[in-house]
Parts: C-alpha cells; structure tokens; sequence
C-alpha cells in the first residue's frame, strides 16, 4: 500500500518491474492459455490504473515483445537481452 501510495505521488515516467500488469497476459500468453490470478501482476494492474508512465519495462516472460498500451511503451526482455532508455527518449530531447 506505502509504494502504490508512492507511486501515486510520484507518477514516474519510467517502470521497471519483474512481472507486469495482469491485463497484459492475454498480449503475452497463448490464446486459451488459463490465467492464474496473482498478488504481484494485480497490484502492478492497480499502479497502471492509477497513472500510465511513458514506459514500463518487465521481463517474466523471458521472451522480446512490445507494445504501447493506453500511452505506455510495454516492453518484456527476454533473458540477457539489454536496452537502454537516454534522457531524451524519456524527455523528448
């Protein structure tokens, strides 16, 4: 509750997370696949309800996907795969 009241004050402009909001699995996920609920990808849903960051960076998956969502550049990393974001692609310079 402290870091989604934090977050709420704060509103970053980038995310960097393990897991991913849970509306995502169903982008990430084989069609039909059964999506278990958890405590971690509900809460990261909770965050991304209350502000969308420019980007939000994640790698569970272990696997190279992208995709902008409501305004937020989504990327999952796969395993050992890099990026790196410069203050102008954050800031726009």
């Amino acid at each position: 509750m402290k870091a989604r009241e934090l977050y709420r004050q704060i509103k970053p402009d980038v995310v960097l997370t393990h897991d991913c909001p849970q509306s995502l699995y169903s982008y990430l996920l084989p069609a039909g696949t059964k999506i278990y609920e958890n405590i971690t990808s509900w809460a990261l849903e909770e965050l991304f309800n209350i502000h969308q960051p420019k980007f939000w960076r994640f790698g569970h998956f272990h696997q190279s996907w992208r995709k902008v969502v409501n305004g937020t550049d989504f990327r999952c990393l796969n395993e050992l795969e890099t990026e790196i974001l410069t203050k102008g692609d954050v800031y726009g310079y």
